[in-house]
């Protein structure tokens, strides 16, 4: 199976997805978010894939399924709690929720949970740790292989020891934003002579950044 997952809230403990950054096909409806529309898009298009998973935080991601019900391919939506005490308890419901709706649709069944937590943790240290090298290295090169990484398997990314050493001397810049898809937009920055030391983007350290975990099947 090849599941699309809108964000990097979607468990990566349960199975493997490939995370959604971008899509060239064409807007199912105008006045709907792009990003949220550019996903379901792909979904709908694309042979390779089998179905989706989303996070339901936001009228974007709640109508999703409204569109997708009728293409016959599996999609599934994680209510997000709100934060009270009862949130981890409501969480864990979600998640077992999902993991079944996997298992009833694709006819599997899911047992290497445990091994994947680890995998995840080991990898988020190693995450954070390249993180931490950027004043050395090319940022540029350090968010695209974070992309490469994430369109593949979990038992299948490698944490690389040799990304490009960073040339540049100029002032220091921090980035705050959503996804960047478009490489082209670190590269220009660096090719301007200013030095990325950090970000706040949601497919970086900050998708590393949480304690471990440890999900039972």
């Amino acid at each position: 199976m090849n599941l699309l997952s809108l964000s990097t809230f979607i468990p990566e403990q349960i199975c493997d997805t490939q995370r959604f950054f971008s899509y060239e096909g064409n807007y199912r409806i105008s006045h709907y978010c792009g990003y949220a529309a550019d996903f379901f898009s792909q979904i709908l298009e694309d042979e390779t894939i089998d179905g989706g998973v989303a996070p339901r935080s936001c009228d974007s991601t709640r109508a999703m399924n409204s569109y997708l019900k009728e293409s016959g391919k599996f999609f599934y939506q994680i209510h997000i709690p709100p934060p009270n005490s009862s949130a981890t308890k409501y969480l864990a419901s979600e998640l077992e929720n999902y993991k079944n709706a996997i298992e009833g649709y694709f006819e599997i069944h899911l047992d290497d949970i445990s091994e994947r937590s680890a995998l995840i943790n080991n990898r988020n240290a190693l995450i954070a740790a390249l993180y931490d090298d950027l004043p050395s290295i090319s940022y540029a090169a350090y968010l695209g292989f974070l992309h490469q990484m994430l369109q593949t398997p979990l038992e299948e990314q490698i944490i690389p020891t040799d990304l490009p050493c960073k040339e540049v001397t100029g002032p220091s810049v921090f980035l705050i934003g959503s996804t960047l898809p478009n490489f082209s937009i670190a590269e220009a920055i660096e090719a301007a002579g200013l030095r990325i030391l950090g970000d706040r983007l949601p497919e970086s350290k900050r998708l590393f950044s949480a304690r471990p975990v440890s999900l039972s099947g």
